[in-house]
């Protein structure tokens, strides 16, 4: 009976031990995390003091996820761009480069959808293929309020449709049509009525389209 208690004893007195140090741990973590803010927010005031710029500190919490050549990625909105500074490399969209966003493969039947950014540089013959769009992909459907308050923010103009398009041949084909910003609702006119025939899996492309 008294081995039995000991041992008892013994074990409820680790446990409390136990929860002890992860308590104990999880606090030092927090004090080392609000030390480190602090210390490097009064960096960047200092800094943005020193230089004269004004330095911009966001909520790195405050963001999605998505999959950007082959790395899952964590986007989060600022006042001027959307940005990923976790990777090695960087990602940087000022949504004042921005021409047009699209959602690809939106359906409340699909947990993912697509996210395409489409530059003003687009028409320039100069520029590459790959600076003229870029896509995100594998975007959690529950992120897509937060995507729409940042561009209806920015008043950016976005669309949506079930497929994936083929923005190389699609942004070809614009890039023709020297009176494409004549007419107005462009835009709409094309992704409204030529998505069927810009799908990724399929080999035909309208090449022959006319902007009504």
């Amino acid at each position: 009976f008294y081995e039995n208690y000991e041992t008892k004893v013994n074990l409820g007195n680790g446990k409390k031990e136990e929860s002890s140090y992860s308590e104990k741990k999880e606090f030092d973590e927090k004090f080392k995390i609000k030390k480190c803010t602090n210390e490097f927010n009064r960096f960047v005031k200092a800094l943005a003091l020193i230089s004269g710029k004004n330095i911009e500190i966001f909520n790195s919490d405050f963001g999605f996820f998505g999959i950007f050549q082959k790395k899952n990625l964590f986007l989060t909105p600022t006042k001027n761009c959307l940005v990923c500074l976790s990777d090695q490399i960087p990602l940087i969209i000022p949504y004042a480069f921005i021409e047009i966003v699209y959602f690809e493969r939106l359906s409340p039947l699909v947990k993912n959808f697509d996210l395409v950014f489409v530059f003003k540089n687009f028409l320039e013959k100069k520029t590459k293929k790959k600076e003229k769009w870029i896509r995100i992909s594998s975007v959690y459907h529950k992120s897509l309020s937060l995507i729409n308050f940042f561009i209806k923010k920015f008043i950016i103009e976005c669309f949506e449709g079930n497929l994936n398009l083929n923005w190389k041949f699609f942004l070809e084909e614009i890039q023709k049509e020297e009176t494409f910003y004549e007419k107005p609702k462009n835009w709409k006119i094309l992704l409204t009525n030529k998505e069927d025939y810009m799908s990724e899996n399929s080999s035909i492309f309208d090449r022959t389209f006319k902007l009504e």
